[in-house]
């Protein structure tokens, strides 16, 4: 007999994570973007090392770059702001502006005397333009 429940079961052991760094941005729509990641203790444990005595004051942080210009290479890339975040946080929504453009984040430990120290680099994504679309043909 088919289940009525709406929410799934999942197993009971199902991980909190795969142990694999990464850090993925999505569009949300022309104002927001949304990035979500997996830093394994190891990747932790090395910032920990590099940052030495800063490691105690420095702050998890999401360094947002917009590289409407470039090619995401870096070459052409504009730091927006750095958004300090909770340190348990594994997702992040992101306000941004001027849509057309296109953004990248990085993840890492932001010091009090203001290094940013990456850990992680994501995707390039480009917002789409604000606004109702053009496009009226009937297959929409």
């Amino acid at each position: 007999m088919p289940t009525r429940e709406l929410s799934p079961h999942l197993p009971r052991d199902l991980p909190s994570g795969y142990g694999v760094d990464r850090l993925v941005l999505l569009v949300r729509d022309p104002f927001w973007l949304h990035a979500y990641w997996e830093l394994s203790p190891a990747t932790v444990e090395r910032a920990a090392t590099a940052l030495g005595a800063d490691w105690h004051n420095s702050r998890p942080a999401l360094r947002l770059l917009d590289v409407t210009a470039g090619d995401g290479t870096g070459i052409s890339e504009t730091i927006v702001r750095d958004i300090v975040i909770n340190d348990q946080a594994r997702n992040w929504y992101i306000e941004v502006s001027d849509p057309p453009r296109s953004f990248r984040v990085d993840l890492g430990y932001l010091t009090p005397s203001g290094h940013f120290h990456a850990l992680l680099r994501s995707n390039v994504v480009t917002t789409p333009r604000a606004g109702v679309s053009d496009r009226i043909d009937e297959a929409w």
